[in-house]
């Protein structure tokens, strides 16, 4: 956790769905606390957010959604060093830091130049064929090798210069702390406490029983090789750009120098418990 100075510019971006009961409203009450403020707004819709161009001409990014508009602005702003300001009105919202009813005290700390960001790495994913780069990522959440058909997925795995194994599974979810609460929870990955850098690796339904998920150094260095006889693979990244992957195409994940800089509210990391029973619905655990 990093206290943040005041930044110089006075350019803001606020990406709402709309789809969202209210989002629209304090969208509107954003932009006029802002603007009373010195700042200039932009407002566009989250699905306008892909074609966006963003670069380092706004001091912060305000998203109205779920966690999915925060991995479309981490991907967006990480590389400028922007900071994100997500408001949740999604279903799980785990990596949205501040409530509806607490945006102002939020935007004011902005203003102020006394807010507080919690960093998350993220993951460099690029795809190797025949010795080329033909394909490169960014993602905050996790990297998935699967077959869209359910077809299962024979791939190896090193570590560094080390062989980790052969996997013959549904597929393989690479992903940071950050995206330990997504798929890869779903498909059995532990839960990492937001303090503990690392990088996962969750088999999808594997083959043998004995086959576990790893967690590894964030500064270990992930080779995913396919093996010749797979076909109509993809790699997915954060779930919201997909790649089309070869034969013998090798998938490199390594920790980037781009983090995303989530603003979060005084205390909120002692929450992280009380916030995992209560989105991700764990009640009988009390």
């Amino acid at each position: 956790m990093v206290e943040a100075m005041e930044n110089s510019l006075k350019k803001v971006l606020i990406v709402c769905n709309y789809n969202k009961d209210g989002a629209g409203q304090i969208t509107m009450e954003m932009e006029k606390y802002l603007m009373e403020k010195g700042y200039s707004v932009t407002v566009i819709r989250n699905s306008q957010l892909d074609h966006y161009r963003v670069s380092g001409q706004f001091c912060l990014i305000v998203t109205l959604g779920g966690d999915g508009a925060v991995l479309a602005a981490a991907r967006k702003a990480a590389p400028y060093d922007v900071p994100i300001l997500a408001i949740n009105f999604g279903t799980i919202g785990f990596m949205t830091e501040v409530e509806k009813d607490q945006w102002e005290s939020a935007l004011e700390s902005f203003v102020n130049g006394t807010y507080i960001c919690r960093q998350h790495t993220m993951l460099d994913v690029s795809v190797i064929r025949a010795g080329e780069t033909v394909a490169h990522g960014l993602v905050l959440n996790e990297g998935v090798i699967n077959c869209p058909d359910t077809r299962t997925v024979r791939l190896s795995v090193d570590i560094d210069d080390e062989r980790l194994g052969r996997y013959m599974a549904d597929g393989l979810i690479v992903s940071t702390t950050t995206g330990s609460t997504a798929y890869s929870s779903a498909a059995g990955g532990p839960i990492v406490y937001p303090n503990m850098d690392t990088i996962i690796l969750t088999p999808i339904c594997p083959y043998s029983f004995i086959v576990r998920p790893i967690v590894v150094s964030p500064e270990k260095t992930v080779t995913v090789t396919l093996e010749a006889r797979n076909s109509n693979i993809i790699l997915a990244l954060d779930g919201q750009t997909t790649i089309a992957i070869r034969n013998t195409d090798k998938i490199i994940f390594k920790k980037s120098i781009c983090r995303a800089s989530v603003i979060t509210l005084p205390g909120s990391e002692k929450r992280f418990f009380f916030k995992f029973r209560e989105r991700m619905s764990l009640h009988g655990a009390d």
